[in-house]
């Protein structure tokens, strides 16, 4: 457990120091390492939240669930990232970079909230309300995580393309881990593919509609994305719905369920690396970054399980 801390702190020092070369495309790199890091945990509650309304056993999602208080480090992805954005005139108050980090500190916030009372256990009115609280405010969280760097960039379904990666990382890294009984991982595994249908649809449609309508004010989001930026959306595509895919196709036991939750990760993880946007650099702290949230939620969920496992033994 140690270990993983000191890779995380190693990590997360060389990402800082990156920030004398370019701070904006660093800064870029931390909104997509905490947009991948912290959809497995986020989607976990969610989950459970879900499970506790519909009367479901998914306890398997707890342990990622544990690790929801590490997820504060929002407050170093999203501020830094914020202060390298040009905010068009008429969104300079919504889009100020304190306060977007305020309105990320209360989303996470509260999330930790609700994390702490699910490990507890909550009644079905306290799920449902908490559901309903995230599918209201969920477009305005996406706004700020996924498309903070170009507010002026309006996608009607971004909310819901927020969900979806949250709920598929969530799955993605259960059958990574090897939560649960077999049938449930089977389960989650095709739950992992649909989602990943799910953002590949969304994102697909939002640049049809974009297409066929002739929006010039909108067109250079995408040519910024467009170049070598389309072979990474390609590569994401492969990794995060065609590859889990075969590998369930290929082998129907916990290996092929392993490969598809790694390839989900990767695959959202390059997703994210094409919807912020970013170069080499970005990629690189991105990948920094990505490792020490990952590295400290892993830390931090095996001391939750043996604080847990040493309460009930006691």
């Amino acid at each position: 457990m140690r270990r993983s801390w000191i890779i995380g702190a190693i990590a997360l020092v060389a990402a800082a120091l990156l920030l004398l070369l370019d701070p904006a495309a660093v800064a870029s790199g931390w909104r997509i390492a905490f947009l991948t890091a912290s959809a497995p945990v986020l989607g976990a509650v969610l989950m459970l939240l879900i499970a506790r309304v519909v009367g479901a056993d998914w306890h398997a999602f707890g342990p990622m669930a544990a690790a929801a208080p590490l997820m504060l480090l929002v407050a170093l992805a999203i501020l830094p990232a914020q202060f390298a954005v040009d905010v068009p005139a008429n969104l300079s108050f919504w889009g100020s970079p304190w306060l977007i980090a305020i309105r990320a500190l209360l989303a996470v916030g509260a999330l930790i909230v609700v994390a702490n009372r699910l490990i507890r256990g909550v009644s079905v009115s306290f799920a449902a309300i908490a559901l309903a609280l995230y599918a209201v405010l969920v477009s305005l969280i996406a706004y700020d995580w996924m498309l903070g760097g170009d507010l002026g960039h309006p996608i009607s379904s971004i909310g819901m393309m927020l969900t979806a990666e949250q709920v598929g990382g969530a799955c993605a890294a259960l059958l990574v881990l090897g939560l649960g009984s077999t049938g449930f991982r089977r389960d989650m595994s095709y739950m992992q593919i649909a989602m990943g249908l799910a953002l590949s649809y969304m994102i697909f449609m939002d640049y049809l509609i974009k297409w066929y309508a002739d929006l010039p004010s909108e067109v250079d989001w995408y040519v910024a994305r467009g170049g070598p930026m389309a072979l990474v959306a390609g590569a994401a595509l492969i990794l995060w719905l065609f590859a889990p895919i075969v590998s369930l196709t290929v082998w129907r036991d916990d290996r092929g369920r392993r490969i598809a939750g790694a390839c989900g990760l990767a695959g959202l993880w390059l997703a994210n690396l094409w919807l912020v946007g970013g170069e080499w650099l970005a990629a690189l702290a991105a990948g920094l970054v990505t490792i020490a949230i990952v590295s400290w939620s892993i830390a931090f969920s095996r001391r939750q399980t043996r604080e847990d496992s040493h309460g009930r033994a006691g």
